[in-house]
């Protein structure tokens, strides 16, 4: 079976043999008549390879759309897109990503948010967006790859900052220079096998930096944290 998804601007085709992948992608399908820019098959042999990382084995319906993402991500920096290791909130129309590392909270951030502003915020993707360079701007996409809690309503927004999310027992927001942001940025990005898209991957991650006010956040768990946060970035909006 081969479905057409329409990710970050772009058709993209992926052949597949079980309907999790279907499901999962249902409200992203393209129009039937567009052309994709590339295919991407998940083979066996990959799903073997991606159920030997976990104990018990995952079924091989959820590990194809996992080794389908992976391909995906290997061929969008091509086309002027990468995917990204983050969650994504709105707020009052504006876009924020929020990246850490592993286990440090960024979905109960995104929930704060929520909690602290009601119908004004929304998620947009609570895990996997993916990040576009499009007419000299920095754009960030929702995906049907959302985390296991499955947040997210999708679209494709302006992206108005990036946030580089560290736990502390105060909330603070500051100022981070694109300089002292690329270690942790590298880290959240997808980096492509491929030397061509390895290269294009640098070159967005050089524009995205360059371009997007950027946010050192310093969080617990309180609610407060959603407004200190907020804050900071409208106050980087400001000076822009």
């Amino acid at each position: 079976m081969m479905i057409k998804l329409s990710i970050a601007d772009l058709t993209v085709g992926i052949e597949h043999r079980y309907g999790y992948l279907s499901s999962l992608c249902a409200a992203y399908l393209a129009p039937q008549e567009s052309e994709p820019i590339f295919t991407v098959c998940p083979a066996q042999e990959e799903l073997d390879a991606e159920g030997a990382l976990s104990e018990p084995r995952l079924p091989d319906a959820y590990l194809e759309s996992v080794v389908a993402y992976r391909k995906i991500a290997e061929k969008l920096p091509l086309y002027g897109a990468m995917v990204f290791h983050g969650a994504v909130v709105v707020l009052d129309g504006r876009a924020y990503a929020f990246t850490a590392r592993s286990g440090v909270g960024k979905t109960t951030h995104l929930r704060l948010w929520l909690k602290a502003f009601g119908e004004r915020a929304y998620v947009l993707n609570g895990d996997k967006p993916v990040l576009l360079w499009k007419d000299g701007r920095a754009f960030i996409c929702g995906t049907p790859w959302k985390g296991k809690e499955n947040l997210g309503e999708g679209g494709i927004l302006p992206l108005s900052g990036i946030g580089f999310l560290e736990r502390s027992e105060k909330n603070e927001a500051y100022p981070l220079a694109a300089a002292d942001a690329l270690a942790k940025f590298l880290l959240q990005v997808y980096m492509p096998k491929n030397g061509a898209a390895l290269l294009e991957t640098m070159t967005l991650c050089d524009k995205v930096l360059s371009s997007v006010p950027l946010l050192s956040m310093h969080c617990n768990m309180d609610v407060e944290a959603a407004l200190v946060t907020a804050q900071g970035f409208r106050a980087l909006e400001l000076k822009e």
